[in-house]
């Protein structure tokens, strides 16, 4: 599974050749005012179970197939007016969770939640997209398998 995010509608500026979205782009980096912290976090997994919290779903969650999370940390300090910005994307794909590959016998559900502390104007009115390439190949599933794979459901 391999997603990204884009902004197609140029909603970020200096972007209108790429489309790239990346949230060191956004204006929360623009107009920094001294003593005023900053932390933004998007999470994307996908998942054959429906979590009703993105923040129930970890590498641990029953069920996922892949997460990754993007954060953005600003801190400015006055009165010397020091800026400190931290930003990570951590991936985590199925191919750690499953090497061998993970039989899908129903929905993949894509989840999207987002926590941010400051407000981006330019992303407000805006639609982000996300792409998702699923590289899969058919398998049969013997009644053995699916019985198991019914229980297991069950079980948790």
């Amino acid at each position: 599974i391999y997603m990204q995010v884009r902004d197609p509608n140029h909603a970020l500026t200096g972007n209108s050749n790429t489309g790239i979205w990346s949230i060191l782009s956004s204006d929360i980096n623009t107009g920094i005012v001294p003593d005023i912290d900053v932390a933004n976090y998007f999470k994307l997994f996908v998942s054959t179970r429906a979590y009703e919290d993105a923040s129930d779903v970890g590498i641990a969650s029953p069920d996922v197939l892949h997460i990754e999370d993007f954060a953005l940390v600003r801190m400015t300090t006055a009165p010397n007016f020091s800026i400190t910005s931290n930003h990570v994307h951590n991936i985590f794909p199925m191919r750690d969770y499953h090497p061998g590959g993970y039989p899908v016998v129903s929905d993949l559900l894509v989840g999207i939640a987002v926590d941010v502390a400051a407000t981006d104007t330019g992303l407000d009115a805006a639609t982000l997209e996300v792409d998702i390439m699923l590289i899969a190949e058919t398998t049969s599933v013997t009644e053995k398998h699916m019985t198991q794979l019914l229980t297991q459901a069950q079980d948790l």
